[in-house]
Order: C-alpha cells, then structure tokens, then sequence
C-alpha cells in the first residue's frame, strides 16, 4: 500500500539542491517522464544509470489475471500451516498460510511492482490518481530496481530469512527503503525542503491510519497486516537512519538489517542492541500420537494479529498494536499424525510459546486472547505464554499444555528433516 497523504509544510527551492525534481508533474506513461523521474530516485540515492527498467501499464482486471496465473501452484505443506493458523483465530476460513508467506516474500503492492524475474515494473492503471502520486509510485517500484542492482533480493532472502519473523523484516527493510525515497522524491515535486521536515508526525499519522483500515478490511488481520504495515514502519525506520547517517547509514542497514520486526516497530537503530530474548523454554517434544511438522516464529507481526479484532474501531485496532509490541520472543510448533507413506495429515495440534516485556503484560495478553472466544488453552510460565490448539483428542492437546520438561530449540530442529 503506497503511502498517500503527505503534508505540504513548505514552498521553497534549493538553487544548490543537485536533485532537482522537474517544475511541474508529468505523466508516467510517457518515456520522458519515466526517464525524469528514474533520474531524480537515483539521484537521491546517489546511485548513476543511464538504464531506465522498462515499465508496463495495464488494467487492474489484467494485474489480478496475471497474477492468478502466476500463483497458481501452492505448496502441498501448505494444507497444514493453513488449519494451525485457522485454529489460533490468525486466518479466516478462505485464507492461506502461503498468502501470507508469499506477501511477504513479494513486492508486490495494489499500485504498482516491480518483477524479479522480468525487471520489469508494472503499473497498475488509477483514473484518480493524480501525476504526482504517479511519479511517486514509479519512484518507489524504481527502488526496487536499484536494491535488486545493488543487494539482490534473492541473496538478501537466503543470507537473512530463516522464519516468517525475518520475512517480515527483511520486507520491512525493502519497502521501507523504497518509500522513504519515494516520498522524498513527493516532497521535491512540491518544493518542500527535506530540511526540517517532520517525518515522525508523518509516518505515525499514517501508521495509525493504517491500522484503522486494516481493523475494517475483509482481508484476515495477519495477511492485511503484512500488506500493509512493512511499508509504513519500515520507511520510518528508514528515515530515521537516513537522517542520522544520511544514504550510507541506509546502505549499511542492507549488511546488517534488524531481523526481528519488533525492532523495526520499536525503531530499535542498529547501535543499538535487538529487544528479542531467547525462550526460557520452547514447545514440548511432540507426544507419541503425533510427529513434529514444522517450528517458525511469527513475530510480533502474528502478535498484531492475534491481539486485534475485526471489524474493530480505530482505537481498538491501536491498543492491539501496542500491547503486541510488548512481545520478545516466540516459537510456534505444529504437530501431524504420521499417514500413509510417511505424510503427515491431520489431526494435528499447534503450540505457540510467547515471551512478553514483563508477567503483567502476559497476563493482560491471556486475557485477551481468552476473551476471543477461540477454542485456545493457555498456561502462563511467569513472562511466558503458552497457546495450545487442535483437533486432536483433549488428552493429547492436555499433555502439550502441561508438559514440564524443558525443550530446546535445538532439540526441536534435530527432528526436522534437512536444515530449518
């Protein structure tokens, strides 16, 4: 979700500014508006080109055909990942797990994207949106170019992301870094001087923006969320580093990026240490009806989720937000029966094991998530909350609750097939 509202505070012009934007907006379907505006992004990342990406507009109804056809195939794992979800209330009964993961692995947004595999960008046609908005959009998917260039998206993924916590993040980095560009491209448009400006106001305007519309949409919370909230919290994050480092602050960001969201939504900089905590313990070993699917955390980005209701009122979908962003830790489990050939099918059962600032705030997320109303059993070990779920029979899913010995993360890893 692009970034819309941007408050003009100024209308003056640096004479010394080498980034000077054009004196007027331009049409983005023209090859000299494109050219322009690749120009002054590059510019304002002090990176050189003479090649312009190529750029394609066409129709929503063509962008949601092609993108059917594109994502056709699902993995088959992803039967299992969709009913634990299901089952802790974080998807709703059309939505899949691996909507959510490729969300967050794509760039793709409902304005425009920018294709790994074609380098192409893609622009998705808007009658009411203005030219300046335009100009902005495209500054943003030329980003993307730029990172691909210099970072590789693909190398970024394999170095960084090991969960869908660092998924999360590593998007947060990517499309933070595109639209803190992309909105100082906006503000040279108007003529407002980067100098001064208050970018915090800004980004926490619309973050709670965000939240409202994400409180009302008929998406499930954890997809709308990654949708959305890695743009606007990840271009504060950015910003921030930019105005204290300027654009190698920002670079070196891409070397040693946050890989746990809470950080990116703390503002947590990079001098600074990481306020994730390791588990005191982590899920219980699987019991013998069952065998160990997969381990993952989901990050404060699942807490969002979990803590927020929908349809909810603005003020709602803000208290959800901030009591999630008191998780340090978590570890979620999902257990299958062994079928026919190996596979594993359902029933199945799910633990999430969360680590919170301090037992009250445990308690108060308990609570919570009790009120709900979801078939969910719930233990607290001082800061740490356990979350049981399943359809597997009461006694299985009583044992995984109760059970007092201590796990390791590595002692879950051991009985997964290949590396995690």
């Amino acid at each position: 979700m692009m970034i819309e509202v941007i408050a003009m505070v100024g209308c003056q012009v640096d004479d010394e500014d080498p980034c000077r934007a054009p004196a007027n907006p331009c049409d983005i379907s023209e090859a000299e508006c494109r050219r322009v505006v690749f120009e002054l992004t590059g510019c304002i990342r002090d990176f050189d080109s003479d090649e312009v990406p190529p750029v394609r507009l066409i129709t929503s109804t063509d962008f949601v055909i092609e993108e059917y056809q594109h994502n056709s195939e699902t993995l088959a794992s992803g039967d299992l990942w969709n009913n634990a979800l299901r089952m802790l209330g974080l998807l709703g009964s059309g939505a899949s797990a691996e909507t959510a993961k490729n969300l967050a692995k794509k760039r793709i947004l409902p304005e425009a994207y920018y294709s790994t595999e074609s380098g192409e960008i893609v622009i998705i046609k808007k009658r009411d949106r203005g030219l300046r908005i335009g100009m902005e959009v495209l500054a943003h998917e030329f980003t993307h170019f730029i990172q691909n260039r210099l970072y590789v998206f693909k190398s970024l993924e394999e170095k960084y992301v090991n969960s869908f916590d660092s998924r999360v993040s590593i998007l947060s980095l990517e499309e933070g870094d595109a639209e803190a560009t992309s909105k100082r491209v906006g503000l040279k448009l108007m003529g407002t001087p980067l100098q001064g400006y208050d970018w915090e106001k800004q980004y926490q305007l619309q973050l709670t923006t965000d939240l409202a519309v994400i409180a009302q949409s008929s998406s499930p919370f954890l997809v709308a969320s990654i949708q959305t909230l890695p743009y606007v919290i990840g271009a504060r994050y950015v910003e921030q580093v930019w105005e204290m480092a300027g654009r190698p602050g920002v670079e070196e960001l891409f070397s040693r990026p946050p890989t746990a969201f809470i950080d990116w939504v703390l503002t947590v900089l990079p001098q600074e240490q990481t306020r994730l905590e390791s588990l005191q313990c982590y899920p219980p070993m699987p019991p013998e009806s069952l065998s160990l699917f997969d381990i993952d955390s989901l990050g404060v980005a699942g807490a969002i989720a979990m803590l927020s209701d929908q349809p909810a009122s603005a003020e709602a979908a803000i208290d959800g937000y901030n009591l999630a962003s008191s998780l340090v830790g978590d570890s979620i489990a999902v257990y299958a029966t062994l079928a026919e050939g190996d596979a594993l099918a359902p029933p199945m059962a799910v633990v999430w094991r969360t680590r919170w600032s301090s037992a009250e705030v445990a308690r108060s997320v308990e609570q919570r998530i009790q009120a709900k109303g979801l078939q969910l059993q719930t233990r607290i070990d001082d800061r740490e909350l356990l979350i049981v779920t399943g359809d597997t029979p009461s006694h299985v899913q009583n044992a995984l609750l109760t059970s007092t010995t201590c796990t390791g993360i590595a002692e879950l890893k051991a009985l997964l097939p290949g590396e995690f």
